[in-house]
């Protein structure tokens, strides 16, 4: 639940070592409930139970004193689901997109904030769609030179170890799969896996986590900038919204609760923070990719052969079907290599204790807007990304008009757990830029700046 991952991240964050430490300044920032359709349909039949989604930003700034000003470490954007409208907590998490600045914090803390969600994350069964791309959160950032962006294959090699190392509150089964490669032994060997799967709190399964023969839209659920979902979108002849306005209709509202509406990495640092950043096009194949694609068992794209079968009205698709046709896709295709991890929860894995929102909580207009500051800062180096994270905690102070301003969470390093962990006495304090004019879009979507 995230009153506990915003805890346990600061007390993460304060366990780190003194020396060098500085200073950790947390940016969490959730919508309030809002009403959407559930990701996964009734039976396959073209209609979804009415659901609630929590769309969240997290950032990590760091700086060496308190006096100086602090950079972005990293980020990450998450989605999380109830079943049910009226349920207390999320059953269904998809991590849409993580990030780093090229900034070399003393620690790993990408790998950190990750493994901290999922830890407290065990009830729920979490989604992955891990795709190289150079930049994803941090605009320009792939020009800082500090900034050392994973491969295809090493960023899905992360997010195994990370998912391996993640301590979870009790024994969970995940999955694991990259399109076109049929087991287990082939994929390690394709990313250059040589950790023991065996070890830790994850009993890991290589392919999908569905029946071979099921319905694939009855079983797969649809994100917002998933492959699965664009094909999934394809085959069920829907409808041509954009998908990143798939969880919305015209009758969405905020839900009702509580009577409230509405990596910087060197070659020697790859375990811990390379940069892991969520997909979309990835043109850049290093040498290393096209030296092994040879022994890639992925067909090349067949756009031709794709539409065809999509039309086919004659022949119902299983899941088997659905999963070779996304392996010759233009997304997961082609020599491309792509995740797919499936963490199942166990509803029965919670903290005690009663569910407390501790993030800043938006209304989906100023979500919008704040996604959209954040997209038109600059990260090319340390220098700008402390000007940018100065610049963009103005504009939150502008956009919430917060009596007292905006306040992130502070970790010292110490150590120790239950260190100092504490809001700043006072806002930081920044001369306050000229707000760019952004394109607020009606609520229903963010509109996401190319980077």
């Amino acid at each position: 639940m995230s009153s506990s991952f915003q805890t346990a991240l600061l007390n993460e964050l304060s366990r780190l070592p003194q020396e060098g430490g500085g200073i950790y300044r947390v940016y969490h920032f959730a919508t309030k409930p809002v009403i959407c359709k559930y990701p996964i349909e009734l039976s396959g039949g073209g209609t979804f139970s009415q659901s609630s989604m929590i769309h969240r930003l997290i950032l990590i700034a760091h700086g060496s004193t308190n006096l100086e000003s602090p950079a972005f470490v990293c980020g990450m954007e998450v989605m999380e689901y109830k079943e049910k409208s009226t349920d207390h907590e999320p059953s269904l998490v998809y991590i849409s997109k993580v990030d780093t600045s090229g900034y070399k914090a003393p620690a790993p803390i990408t790998s950190l904030m990750v493994k901290t969600y999922l830890s407290t994350h065990s009830n729920c069964t979490t989604h992955i769609f891990a795709r190289a791309q150079p930049q994803y959160l941090f605009h320009r950032s792939v020009e800082n030179p500090s900034k050392h962006a994973q491969s295809d294959r090493g960023l899905i090699a992360w997010w195994l170890r990370v998912i391996t190392d993640t301590s979870f509150l009790t024994k969970l089964d995940a999955w694991w799969c990259i399109p076109g490669v049929d087991d287990q032994e082939s994929a390690k060997r394709e990313t250059r896996v040589t950790q023991d799967l065996k070890l830790g709190q994850v009993n890991w399964h290589y392919g999908y986590s569905y029946d071979d023969n099921a319905d694939p839209k009855a079983v797969i659920p649809k994100f917002p900038d998933d492959a699965k979902a664009r094909l999934l979108k394809s085959y069920a002849n829907y409808d041509s919204k954009d998908d990143s306005d798939e969880e919305e209709d015209d009758d969405e509202d905020d839900a009702e609760e509580g009577g409230e509406g509405d990596d910087g990495k060197d070659e020697n640092d790859t375990k811990g923070d390379e940069t892991p950043s969520s997909p979309m096009n990835n043109n850049d194949a290093s040498s290393d990719d096209e030296s092994d694609e040879g022994s890639t068992k992925q067909a090349a794209s067949n756009p031709g052969k794709i539409k065809d079968i999509l039309a086919d009205e004659s022949h119902s698709m299983t899941v088997r079907e659905f999963w070779e046709l996304l392996s010759i896709g233009e997304e997961c295709g082609s020599g491309k290599l792509t995740g797919f991890f499936v963490i199942k929860g166990d509803p029965a894995a919670k903290e005690s204790g009663e569910f407390k929102e501790l993030a800043q909580t938006l209304s989906k207009d100023q979500f919008t807007v704040i996604w959209n500051h954040l997209m038109a800062c600059e990260f090319t180096s340390d220098e700008s990304n402390r000007t940018s994270t100065a610049k963009f905690t103005a504009q939150i102070n502008e956009c919430l008009q917060l009596e007292s301003g905006y306040l992130p969470i502070e970790a010292t390093p110490s150590g120790e757990s239950n260190a100092e962990i504490n809001k700043p006495k006072r806002p930081l304090q920044q001369e306050k830029p000229s707000a760019p004019t952004v394109n607020v879009l009606g609520g229903s979507f963010i509109k996401r700046r190319k980077t």
